[in-house]
């Protein structure tokens, strides 16, 4: 793997530091609806449920949401008495690849990954995030050195078309396991295992991801 010039490894870890940051803006919300609402009622009284207002207050909390790195709006579903909250949005992370990455190596990385918060009957609070798509460091700076535009907008448009992309193979027959994808907007990769660790470098899990490998020079006509 050829080495990316030093000055565009320096604007994708710039955007993973901007992408970090604003998952820190969206746990600081999600502890306000932890302490508001969900510790009185379900900590507290040990209520497994939500009444009316309870469900408005979350909603007018979470409203303060950052949204730079969102993709897509928020979907709020109201079951029975409970809640649940969906969101799609880029996530920092750093994290290996079993058959990339060195094994003594996490890599910077962001992730497109689903945000949860659910309120259930049975189940009470729970919140977490799943990656579906990992982007490491690498093909990030192939993609501010080969894209077109390099600020936050340009870099979502292409990831966003990754996601529809993605989707479309989800779609298919194909044996995903076995094949490279070729996503859209030149972004090329594979399914594959990924180890995903915290901030602090402790390992979290591991899971299938769609795991983006580099980004393509523009054909030339």
């Amino acid at each position: 793997m050829s080495e990316v010039p030093r000055e565009f490894v320096g604007l994708a870890r710039d955007f993973v530091e901007r992408v970090h940051k604003e998952n820190e803006a969206t746990l600081r919300v999600v502890r306000r609806v932890e302490a508001t609402v969900i510790e009185p009622r379900i900590g507290g009284r040990g209520k497994h449920t939500l009444r009316p207002e309870h469900v408005r207050q979350i909603e007018r909390i979470w409203r303060d949401m950052p949204e730079t790195f969102r993709i897509g709006p928020t979907v709020f579903d109201h079951p029975k008495h409970g809640l649940r909250i969906e969101e799609m949005r880029l996530q920092a992370l750093r994290r290996n690849l079993g058959d990339w990455t060195d094994r003594d190596k996490k890599e910077p990385a962001i992730a497109v990954s689903v945000m949860l918060a659910t309120v259930e009957r049975k189940e009470g609070w729970h919140y977490r995030w799943r990656e579906y798509i990992t982007i490491g460091l690498h093909a990030l700076a192939r993609r501010y050195e080969r894209g077109d535009g390099r600020d936050d907008a340009a870099i979502l448009r292409d990831i966003e078309a990754l996601v529809d992309a993605s989707c479309e193979l989800a779609k298919s027959d194909s044996d995903l396991s076995e094949v490279a994808i070729p996503c859209g907007c030149r972004w090329r990769g594979t399914v594959s295992m990924a180890d995903v660790f915290g901030t602090s470098g402790r390992l979290h899990e591991s899971h299938a991801s769609l795991a983006i490998r580099t980004f393509l020079p523009p054909i030339l006509r």
